[in-house]
């Protein structure tokens, strides 16, 4: 009897862990393919971005086209100072994330204006600079109670790359739109450029804009080191579901 029983616990076993490989095995994990057209852009700095995703098409060997879940992920400005490498990025519904970079021409908003409203504008960005600065010091000094994650990191890496989110808690509506990207507010680190660490940079955590809930998902990336950043943490809250 004894050896029936142990018989039947080894199968068990052994079945349960057929099916946790099959889990495994059977997980979306293709990210999706972004398709940027080849011909000359150019970008004036502060103009409406919709000009930049012209053309731009996504697809995923499960969800089909998702071209416009497509979202520009970063505009940074070249060496030569006339052109920006535009990251595009999009998600597919099970959280891979698919990414596509073009060099565009880039008109800097100060090359258009005249020197006096250069002055202007330098005066105006230092004394809101200055501002948010002092925002985020007070903000940094009050996050004392914050649970862990949900914490506003500082701006300067000494090591570890850094994530940080634009909000810590984002409401929709039932079946409503979700793009996880938009709210990355920056990915900094003492080596590393944005770029690269954009390519690097992961979302944990499952949601379903169908089924109302609280769902906790986590943001974080790796530098060319190996080094891990914060685990920046983000509370999506779909219908009227109660926190």
């Amino acid at each position: 009897m004894r050896k029936i029983i142990t018989i039947t616990l080894f199968c068990a076993s052994a079945l349960l862990c057929a099916l946790c490989v099959l889990a495994t095995l059977v997980k979306d994990r293709t990210k999706p393919e972004i398709m940027v057209p080849s011909g000359t852009v150019m970008y004036n700095e502060g103009d409406d971005t919709s000009v930049l995703l012209d053309n731009v098409t996504a697809v995923d060997d499960k969800d089909g086209n998702i071209s416009s879940q497509v979202r520009i992920y970063n505009i940074s400005l070249m060496d030569d100072g006339v052109s920006a490498l535009v990251t595009y990025a999009v998600y597919d519904s099970s959280n891979n994330l698919g990414k596509a970079t073009k060099v565009v021409g880039f008109v800097r908003k100060d090359d258009k204006d005249n020197k006096t409203e250069d002055k202007t504008e330098s005066t105006t960005s230092a004394t809101t600079e200055s501002e948010q600065t002092s925002e985020s010091t007070t903000e940094d000094d009050s996050n004392g109670d914050v649970p862990e994650g949900y914490e506003d990191p500082g701006t300067e890496s000494t090591g570890a790359p850094i994530v940080r989110l634009t909000t810590h808690e984002v409401k929709i509506a039932l079946g409503g739109q979700f793009y996880s990207m938009d709210y990355v507010e920056d990915v900094i680190d003492d080596i590393d450029t944005r770029e690269e660490l954009y390519r690097h940079l992961y979302m944990d955590g499952e949601y379903d804009q169908y089924t109302e809930g609280v769902y906790e998902l986590t943001y974080y990336c790796t530098d060319s080191d190996g080094n891990v950043s914060n685990r920046a943490k983000l509370k999506l809250i779909v219908g009227d579901a109660e926190e």
